[in-house]
């Protein structure tokens, strides 16, 4: 039996680690995932046990656990994310910035780059050394996954990384030859593109995304048609407004649900859904005509499967929708986040404002965005994954 550590970051990844979670269990192997905030609660809810930052602390821990509780004092808390471990996670990172770097640069980083600033690669090694895997698994996510795979390679262990989407320059450790043993990719276009910034070709793998294979599944199907049913939707033109948190303002994907369901309901029998990312609050919509809100417990898949067109600006459930062959509408909004450009990979359609948004809606409604999608096709990525583990596993045996 193998032994494998899963780190993971966020509830969007933890969906990765979660397809990829039965398979490596049903292959013999033992596998140990370390979950980074909301995944905790994400994989909990699909009976998945995991470990986190607050597991590993010990005695002379306790001086970056108060610096941590100083932390997060203005943190709000969130369900998925276990007692203790923001605390734990600000207050060991911290401190493995101020060793490396000194108090006032360490400040200086934190006030500018804020948690982007970590990368706590004394403690990540504790917890390999603790745990011994055989191979390292993450998702793409900077900090402590980014930690996991250098340790992994510091060690001679064999890793292997899932990109969960597109590639740009923004994420330059994914560029870096042997920054994991192998990186599983979505598409061709997003290997060659990592080849051409520097990867070797053996070390990058088109698997697709694990947390898609669900997507084209009967159930999914069946599960639509249930969900259109009971929500009384007929034959109405449904539109799935897919937000994602803006740190600077908690009501902002509220803000444009409420000014894009006014726009829709100027289409007689068009009606729109609200789906909030799981890291935002939904906001204070009041009384809004021919909107409502999709709560995390709802099956995502099923949701997008009953909808008619998805509204992004920065959401992953864009490609997502892609996927499934679902009308997708980027909205040019500013946002914190960096979006991917999903009509420029034949994803979706590009609007300037909302009321250009409106227009792209009422032209295109019933087509799809694009015509061949350039991924890898849905409902295999997680056996690849498997495989490609296995493999790795099988070369450190001999």
């Amino acid at each position: 039996m193998s032994k494998i550590l899963c780190v993971t970051y966020g509830a969007g990844h933890a969906q990765i680690i979660a397809s990829l979670y039965p398979q490596l269990v049903a292959r013999g192997h033992e596998v140990i995932v370390f979950a980074l905030t909301t995944a905790a609660g994400q994989l909990a809810r699909k009976g998945i046990p995991s470990v986190g930052y607050i597991d590993f602390i010990g005695p002379e821990d306790q001086a970056s656990l108060e610096l941590g509780r100083e932390l997060a004092r203005d943190s709000a808390e969130h369900p998925d994310v276990r007692p203790g471990e923001t605390e734990a996670y600000l207050g060991i990172s911290y401190s493995e910035l101020v060793a490396d770097h000194g108090e006032e640069a360490a400040a200086r980083m934190y006030a500018e780059a804020g948690r982007q600033a970590f990368l706590p690669k004394r403690f990540i090694r504790r917890v390999v050394e603790q745990i011994r895997p055989d191979l390292v698994l993450t998702t793409n996510s900077p900090r402590s996954e980014q930690a996991a795979v250098e340790v992994a390679a510091e060690m001679g262990l064999p890793s292997v990384v899932v990109v969960d989407l597109m590639v740009g320059g923004d994420r330059p450790r994914l560029h870096k030859p042997g920054y994991g043993t192998k990186i599983c990719v979505i598409a061709e276009l997003v290997r060659r593109r990592l080849i051409e910034l520097g990867r070797s070709p053996g070390e990058v793998v088109v698997t697709g995304n694990p947390a898609f294979d669900e997507l084209g599944a009967t159930s999914v199907v069946e599960a639509a048609a249930e969900l259109r049913r009971q929500k009384g939707w007929g034959d109405e033109k449904i539109v799935l407004w897919a937000s994602q948190p803006e740190p600077t303002d908690s009501e902002w994907g509220a803000k444009v649900a409420a000014e894009l369901a006014a726009l829709v309901s100027s289409q007689s029998g068009w009606r729109l859904v609200f789906r909030p990312h799981p890291n935002e609050r939904p906001g204070c919509l009041g009384e809004v005509d021919h909107i409502e809100t999709s709560g995390r417990d709802d099956d995502l898949s099923a949701l997008l499967k009953a909808v008619d067109a998805v509204v992004v600006v920065s959401s992953t459930v864009g490609l997502q929708a892609a996927l499934m062959g679902k009308l997708v509408v980027q909205v040019d909004l500013p946002v914190s986040a960096e979006p991917i450009d999903y009509p420029s990979v034949g994803a979706g359609y590009a609007a300037r404002d909302m009321e250009h948004c409106m227009e792209v809606l009422v032209t295109h409604m019933g087509r799809h965005a694009s015509g061949d999608m350039p991924f890898a096709p849905l409902g295999r990525a997680a056996e690849s994954v498997v495989d490609l583990a296995d493999s790795l596993l099988l070369q450190q045996a001999r």
